[in-house]
């Protein structure tokens, strides 16, 4: 960053009333048109445009005291704006709108000459690193998961039945136990109402087909929970109290990648924000499935940052490689809720690599889905649920979908420490990952298969 490579193209008014500006920063100038008109026809007030190039960051900077002159409600329109720009698909590129108390002075910055350069620098960073925190919690990207209260050590949450990694670097852990009876029938309670038998059929009242979709392009969808159901099973503060057995479900899960990242970090849910919010094909931060004889599913991936539509978290984020020092890890936990399983009823969840040139078909593992068993994953990995043999009961299962965020940089404070990848497998607990080579079998595919 130099300050030289500040380039301001806006003029002040001399009025008593001094007239609002927007700081844009990296953004061309095509960019800042189209700004500029979503920014006057949803505040009714022509605004003066400050442009910059600081840092990585791509800004729409609104300084707070114009918007309360104006009386306009900021955290309103930064949400309009924001849903207005993803919807048009503007950029690609990450964008961020928000505001700033006290925003650095562009003018004075360039005024003061390079002999103030250190001081100017570091004031820059720190409107950066507030424009992209306030970003962040306003549009809840980085909320910690509610746990239940209870012993954070992770020591009894289950037998490790594998622990892999594909040729992608995605690892793959699979715990048995981590579930507990308690648990596991506390959890398939959320699942169906009271005096229902959950092993004749779904409970209509909470089930329906077509609810759950693998692909946009699947037609017809399989067995899922109806929306107000979903919404109950994902609620979490301050919107709704979570559910106590979700509630310690996560308490778990976070003690487990804890663990694993000494340093600290953030274990939150996928975003609502993950998709934009007209999108036909959204994201839940979490999922029931309920397999009946004759489902079809489909191979698919829960998320993956680097394929994300444009949205709030690609605005703050990017697209970016999951699993890259730095960045949020996109992680699933699916945990096997019925009773009793017979591994001939079939239903594992199958796991794919990705296919390699010349090859017709990739090779696929499969996890059977023992009573309160834990599949955890990185989200990218492809993967289906099985059909099930028409003896087998309804074959019940729930996702969470969680992202690993990194630790604040602790010389810094500053949020999204880049020198360190976020783990959730401690190694010195489970030993190093076996290869999952699903494209040409042994040794991890063998393992795989055993389980």
């Amino acid at each position: 960053m130099r300050l030289a490579s500040l380039l301001l193209v806006a003029a002040w008014s001399a009025a008593a009333k001094p007239t609002p500006k927007v700081i844009y920063v990296n953004l061309d100038n095509d960019e800042v048109l189209a700004i500029q008109r979503l920014v006057e026809e949803e505040t009714g007030s022509r605004w003066a445009a400050v442009a910059g190039a600081w840092g990585r960051y791509r800004l729409a900077l609104f300084e707070q005291g114009d918007l309360d002159r104006l009386g306009v409600d900021g955290a309103e329109l930064l949400a309009r704006l924001t849903a207005e720009w993803t919807r048009n698909k503007k950029s690609l590129r990450p964008l961020i709108f928000t505001s700033w108390a006290s925003p650095v002075d562009a003018e004075a910055l360039a005024d003061a000459g390079a002999a103030a350069a250190p001081e100017a620098l570091a004031e820059v960073a720190a409107l950066f690193d507030g424009a992209r925190d306030y970003f962040v919690d306003h549009f809840g990207l980085r909320a910690p998961v509610d746990v239940a209260a209870g012993d954070d050590a992770p020591a009894d949450y289950g037998a490790p039945a594998l622990l892999g990694s594909t040729a992608e670097g995605a690892e793959v852990l699979v715990l048995d136990g981590f579930a507990d009876d308690e648990l596991r029938r506390a959890l398939l309670g959320l699942l169906h109402g009271p005096g229902v038998d959950p092993y004749a059929s779904p409970d209509p009242d909470f089930w329906e087909r077509g609810a759950v979709r693998d692909r946009a392009s699947d037609r017809h969808g399989q067995h899922g929970l109806r929306p107000e159901r979903l919404l109950e099973l994902c609620a979490t503060p301050p919107e709704a109290p979570t559910p106590p057995p979700i509630a310690e479900l996560q308490r778990r899960l976070l003690a487990l990648v804890a663990a694993a990242n000494p340093a600290g970090g953030v274990l939150a849910r996928v975003s609502y924000q993950l998709t934009p919010p007209d999108a036909a094909f959204g994201v839940s931060p979490c999922v029931a499935n309920a397999v009946l004889p004759g489902d079809r599913h489909g191979f698919h991936d829960d998320a993956d940052p680097a394929k994300l539509p444009p949205s709030a978290w690609t605005d703050a984020h990017g697209h970016y490689a999951n699993r890259s020092p730095g960045t949020p890890r996109f992680l699933s936990a699916l945990i096997y809720l019925n009773e009793f399983w017979d591994d001939a009823w079939g239903g594992a969840t199958r796991l794919r690599a990705r296919r390699k040139r010349g090859k017709r078909r990739a090779r696929h593992a499969d996890v059977e889905p023992r009573p309160g068993r834990l599949l955890l994953m990185d989200q990218d990995v492809a993967h289906a649920l099985g059909r099930t043999n028409g003896t087998a009961p309804p074959r019940y299962s729930l996702v969470l979908k969680l992202v690993l965020h990194p630790r604040d940089d602790p010389e810094t404070g500053a949020r999204f420490d880049a020198s360190r990848r976020m783990e959730f497998v401690d190694i010195a607990r489970f030993g190093l990952p076996v290869r999952l080579d699903l494209d040409g079998g042994a040794p991890g595919l063998a393992a795989l298969g055993e389980l």
